[in-house]
């Protein structure tokens, strides 16, 4: 299973902002629970990264 985890979202978009320092312990967390994290993306959309878990 594969998603994007973002960390920080274009201001085009009307989603509320994150706080990136939540978001990277939240990262971590799923990282030591097994996710691998496979790109990372830093575009129009936003910033994210590509994890997957088998």
């Amino acid at each position: 299973m594969q998603k994007k985890f973002y960390v920080s979202r274009n201001s085009v978009t009307t989603a509320p902002s994150f706080n990136r320092f939540s978001r990277i312990q939240l990262l971590n967390s799923l990282v030591s629970q097994g996710w691998v994290i496979k790109s990372y993306t830093n575009n129009t959309e936003g910033e994210y990264f590509l994890i997957e878990k088998n």
